[in-house]
């Protein structure tokens, strides 16, 4: 067994920092955004459906409509910071 495979104690911080650091920020976001973008679509042509069809909206729609709103700060938020 070599040295370099097993190590007894763990990184220095300069050895911590001079591994390659890859950010995926940008496409966590971006993955984000798009899926967010497209349950919103959805979720406004049901909406659309039920209120042309049916004149009302039912109680899981209800449910579906606080479960859009609910992440949305979160995510907002967490956007300042890129």
């Amino acid at each position: 067994m070599s040295s370099a495979t097993e190590r007894s104690a763990p990184l220095t911080p300069e050895e911590l920092a001079s591994l390659p650091h890859d950010n995926q920020a940008r496409l966590l976001l971006a993955s984000i955004w798009t899926l967010g973008l497209i349950a919103t679509i959805f979720l406004a042509l049901r909406i659309y459906c039920r209120l042309i069809r049916a004149k009302r909206i039912g109680w899981d729609d209800a449910i579906l409509i606080v479960s859009w709103v609910s992440p949305l700060p979160p995510t907002i938020s967490g956007i300042q910071g890129y």
